[in-house]
């Protein structure tokens, strides 16, 4: 299981690395048109929210 945690891992790690090369390449493109975009890569706020909306979505399922 060690192994496949890894790897999962490391496909979260090369998407956010092409993302932030992504947004770096448009904010180059853009310097002084627009304000550059401020690319947040601490996912825990959204692993939380998305925990709580399962929980929710659970709950209702419980339910009926």
């Amino acid at each position: 299981m060690q192994k496949s945690f890894a790897w999962r891992r490391n496909q979260i790690v090369d998407d956010s690395f092409h993302l932030k090369t992504d947004v770096d390449v448009y904010n180059d493109m853009v310097s002084g048109k627009h304000k550059p975009f401020q690319l947040v890569l601490d996912f825990t706020d959204d692993v939380a929210e998305r925990e709580e909306l399962e929980r929710m979505q659970n709950r209702r399922t419980d339910v009926a």
